[in-house]
């Protein structure tokens, strides 16, 4: 890492970050404790739903990926191609279009199994992962509620972002890692995200 970031803007990361951890570690527990999970190693369909994150905790997913000696150049391409084609495109259509998680490495396993985001880490199913699959979607896939976490999640991050004058915006995780290098390096400053953001999809609109 070149520069540690403002030391307000630090703080922030450091609580969205201590907050995404403390969420799902709780969550995982009362599932594991109370249900009948199938999830297992090897399985990646969830890899293919559409994952959206804020820009506080692309930056702790970014930095723990450079700490860890992943963000290399084949990583580093894997999240351009994903985020180009993840860009302005719906729900219902990267479901369709197979777009993975620029992560999800060649042995179908995360390259930050670790860090990864609040969304990856509570999703759990319940019945046949078969029905995890982006195309199979429906009624038989079991999955266990989480959205009441996840708003927690959200308005803590608006409440942590009001700090810095900017809003709780997520973006598709390829154009949020991108964006969390270009702060992490000096590129920019955080306080100009929700302009590049307004920016990037008004030229993709």
């Amino acid at each position: 890492m070149k520069r540690r970031l403002p030391l307000l803007v630090e703080r922030s990361v450091g609580q969205v970050d201590t907050l995404r951890q403390d969420l799902s570690d709780r969550f995982e527990l009362a599932v594991k404790t109370n249900a009948n999970v199938s999830c297992r190693a090897g399985c990646s369909h969830c890899c293919y739903h559409p994952i959206s994150i804020s820009i506080l905790e692309a930056i702790a997913v970014y930095r723990w990926l450079v700490k860890n000696h992943r963000w290399t150049t084949g990583l580093k391409k894997r999240v351009q191609e994903a985020a180009d084609r993840q860009i302005g495109v719906s729900y219902e259509v990267w479901l369709l279009s197979l777009i993975p998680c620029p992560l999800l490495n060649d042995e179908k396993l995360c390259s930050a199994y670790e860090a990864r985001p609040l969304v990856c880490r509570t999703y759990f199913s319940l019945g046949d992962p078969h029905y995890c699959h982006p195309h199979r979607l429906g009624e038989n896939t079991k999955m266990v509620p989480r959205e009441e976490l996840v708003k927690a999640y959200h308005n803590e991050q608006t409440k942590v972002l009001r700090r810095h004058r900017l809003q709780l915006t997520t973006l598709p995780i390829g154009s949020a890692l991108l964006l969390a290098e270009q702060i992490c390096e000096g590129e920019t400053e955080l306080s100009n995200v929700d302009k590049l953001i307004f920016k990037e999809y008004l030229d993709h609109a």
